[in-house]
């Protein structure tokens, strides 16, 4: 599971890996490049939509081993701490009692916004995952990162959740097939119309 620096890095990496891949042509070029980011680029949602994801489990410690219990939830949106704005999201998730404590097993679905690896726009891709974890009783723990069953019975599946969509988001994704991209001299959204700088314009076929 991604830690919360580890996962902000991959977040920053990802959001830097579109603006350069947009630019990387004029670094050989030696042409000058600029992007004039919009401000609402950089603004900050006042208020998010969070969910309560702590699921009880408690009543499955004392069940027979193989005892299972099947969810469904979906959100319209909904605010992963400390970083994951979701759409749509769909899950699909079942706890089962074994003999090392209780296993998670889910099925997630929804959409994540980024931005265009060409032009730079924001837009919504796809995230479809499937995941299992195992947290094992304390008294069977032998490994020092082991997920354990909380002492409160209550698991929190905001973390696993946001990690694993996270791991879907694709690196290279486009607002539509046949994108154009940006000038590299002006920042011209290239989808939108032409603008003089024919020589900075990178050619996608």
């Amino acid at each position: 599971m991604l830690s919360s620096s580890g996962a902000e890095g991959f977040n920053i990496l990802r959001s830097l890996h579109a603006f350069g891949m947009a630019l990387c042509s004029a670094a050989g070029s030696g042409q000058p490049a600029c992007y004039n980011f919009d401000q609402k680029e950089l603004h900050l949602a006042m208020e998010k939509r969070h969910y309560n994801l702590r699921t009880n489990i408690g009543y499955l410690l004392n069940q027979a081993k193989g005892t299972f219990h099947d969810f469904h939830v979906e959100f319209p949106e909904i605010y992963l701490d400390p970083d994951l704005d979701v759409f749509n999201l769909k899950c699909d998730y079942r706890f089962t009692r074994n003999h090392e404590g209780i296993l998670l097993q889910a099925d997630l679905q929804g959409e994540i916004e980024t931005h265009c690896t060409r032009c730079l726009e924001a837009m919504k891709v796809t995230a479809n995952t499937h995941f299992e974890e195992l947290f094992v009783f304390v008294e069977r723990s032998q490994e020092e990162f082991e997920q354990l069953v909380p002492e409160d019975g209550y698991i929190d599946l905001a973390e696993p959740f946001r990690d694993y969509l996270l791991l879907e988001i694709p690196i290279h994704h486009l607002c539509r097939p046949d994108c154009k991209g940006i000038c590299l001299e002006c920042g011209q959204n290239l989808n939108l119309g032409q603008c003089e700088h024919i020589n900075s314009q990178i050619l996608f076929d």
